[in-house]
């Protein structure tokens, strides 16, 4: 995983809270620690900067750190939350992913056959070797639209941020 700024920051907060789940309270350093050992995991499973990922998962420490992990080795990652099975397949099949990964309680990470043509976008992140985000919306016919977007860029809006104390709760 090359050494990024949010992953420093994420060093440097080392103690403090990062996440809640139940009565579980976990640190930055424990996302660090797991984001270090996912990305040997998907390094060793044959991942690398470019490939089209399509993450499972919830927003739950072994998700989360999995997606930073996959940003830390340049790959491009679709989070697919919990929808149903067609759903599921249909937004893979829209992002042209090339790996599936699950980041449940366990990591599975598994090979998917797609062509390797892919959007120019895609093919954009690629060349200048970013790591990117896609997202999906439904669009007007139901079926998911990929949107495409520069990683770097997208976590840019937080390289300048000051660190607060303030602790925000999500409801979803």
């Amino acid at each position: 995983m090359k050494e990024t700024w949010w992953f420093k920051r994420f060093t440097d907060f080392s103690d403090r809270p990062f996440l809640v789940n139940g009565e579980t309270c976990y640190s930055y350093c424990d996302l660090v620690e797991r984001m270090e050992a996912f990305s040997q995991e998907f390094t060793g499973k044959g991942v690398e900067g470019g490939d089209v990922v399509a993450l499972h998962g919830d927003y739950t420490l072994n998700g989360i750190a999995a997606l930073f992990a996959l940003f830390g080795c340049g790959a491009i990652v679709a989070p697919i939350a919990a929808v149903s099975k067609d759903e599921k397949s249909l937004r893979e099949q829209a992002a042209q992913a090339n790996w599936r990964i699950k980041a449940g309680q366990t990591l599975l990470v598994e090979p998917m056959e797609y062509s390797k043509k892919h959007h120019e976008h895609i093919s954009h992140l690629k060349e200048n070797q970013h790591p990117g985000l896609i997202l999906f919306s439904s669009g007007t016919s139901g079926a998911p639209k990929a949107m495409i977007h520069d990683a770097e860029d997208f976590l840019a809006a937080f390289k300048h941020k000051r660190a607060r104390r303030l602790n925000i709760l999500i409801f979803l």
